[in-house]
């Protein structure tokens, strides 16, 4: 009996270890995916004679540190217990259904030739995430503030 208390103590500890260093490594890529989305603008931006071969390829280059994110961030995710996985999953619904609805509205009102955006194509990659980021956190808030 006392070996499965020690063990049951022991595994959760090291659970929060785990999904401690998964919570900073998904930030470091998360930032890596920023850092590399803010240079290839610059790139592209500094360089419009590249090939478009080159331009592709810049412009596709912050997608790698993304995905290394999302992995990191749903193998944190299947460790989360049962409520914290229901807040995220209603934050991550709200925050998808949200950010449709923005980009929805961005492209009526581009289609009407009101520019909300200086952007021809929308709110681009970069306005895309901020906006899932906006709402997914005001997502977590009312969720977190809903089960207390």
């Amino acid at each position: 009996m006392t070996d499965a208390t020690i063990n049951s103590d022991s595994e959760p500890k090291h659970r929060r270890v785990t999904t401690c260093t998964r919570t900073v490594a998904g930030l470091l890529w998360l930032a890596a995916a920023t850092l590399t989305y803010l240079i290839s603008l610059w790139l592209l931006k500094h360089h419009a004679d590249w090939p478009p071969e080159a331009r592709i390829s810049i412009t596709l280059a912050p997608l790698l540190p993304g995905v290394l994110y999302l992995r990191t961030l749903f193998r944190s995710f299947w460790e989360m217990d049962e409520l914290q996985r229901r807040i995220q999953m209603e934050a991550l619904a709200f925050a998808s259904v949200g950010t449709v609805v923005v980009l929805t509205a961005t492209n009526i009102f581009a289609a009407e030739g009101v520019r909300l955006v200086s952007y021809p194509q929308g709110l681009g990659i970069g306005g895309v995430y901020m906006t899932m980021f906006i709402l997914w956190s005001i997502g977590v808030s009312i969720s977190t503030f809903r089960y207390r």
